[in-house]
């Protein structure tokens, strides 16, 4: 996975089905994850039938995908706040994806460079 952060993207889901009666602006957060999730799931499926062809169509989707994941983000922060270490471990982990995930992508970037350039 060359974004972990993107895994976040699954706490809105679980939260909108674990929560059956919500109020009006958590309603409105999961109609914007649930948008967010299926623009990134049919921009994924129509890139990976021509994934070998164009590896650049892959920014298509990500970008929806990663807004789901700060939601969910954001949605685990506030439920892990009122707790000390649980809330250190997250911060902490959460730090950690968002390194790899610059990482990797730089790393990618870099390997696409010519040689003689």
């Amino acid at each position: 996975i060359v974004s972990p952060f993107v895994l976040l993207s699954a706490v809105p889901l679980f939260t909108a089905l674990r929560k059956k009666q919500a109020g009006d602006d958590m309603q409105a957060l999961n109609w914007l994850v649930v948008s967010l999730l299926g623009c990134s799931l049919t921009g994924s499926l129509l890139f990976i039938t021509f994934f070998w062809t164009a590896e650049r169509y892959l920014l298509d989707f990500l970008p929806c995908a990663v807004l789901a994941g700060v939601v969910g983000f954001w949605q685990l922060a506030v439920a892990l706040r009122s707790r000390r270490i649980p809330w250190a471990v997250y911060r902490a982990a959460a730090a950690l994806c968002i390194a790899y995930s610059v990482a990797a992508g730089l790393l990618l970037t870099l390997g696409t460079i010519p040689l003689s350039y």
